[in-house]
C-alpha cells in the first residue's frame, strides 16, 4: 500500500474514532459513522482471487511505464463481463 493511501486510511480511523468516542460508543442513528468505517473496512481488505486475476491480467497488458502506469494497490472493480481497473495515463504539457 503506497503512503498517501496509508495516510487517508488512517485519518479516516482517526475520524471514526472520534465520531464513535462523541457518541459514547453508540452509533445507531449515526449513517455518517458507519459508512465511514465501511469505507475503512474496503480500503484495508485483501483483493479477491477474480479482482486478483483481473488486476494481474490489466498489468500484463496495459502497464507501460511512463504512458499507462497501474499502482499495486489500484482498485479494481468487477461486473459480469469483465473489470475495471484503476490506472494512471501519462498526458504531455
Amino acid at each position: 500500500m503506497d503512503t498517501a493511501k496509508e495516510k487517508l486510511i488512517e485519518s479516516a480511523k482517526w475520524a471514526f474514532d472520534q465520531l464513535n468516542a462523541y457518541y459514547k460508543n453508540d452509533l445507531t442513528g449515526r449513517p455518517d459513522a458507519l459508512k465511514l468505517k465501511e469505507a475503512i473496512e474496503q480500503a484495508e481488505r485483501a483483493r479477491t482471487p477474480e479482482e486478483t486475476h483481473f488486476f494481474d491480467l490489466a498489468k500484463e497488458v496495459w502497464d507501460r511505464e511512463g504512458e499507462t502506469e497501474i499502482d499495486d494497490d489500484a482498485v479494481v472493480s468487477v461486473s459480469e463481463n469483465g473489470a475495471y481497473v484503476q490506472a494512471w495515463v501519462w498526458v504531455d504539457a
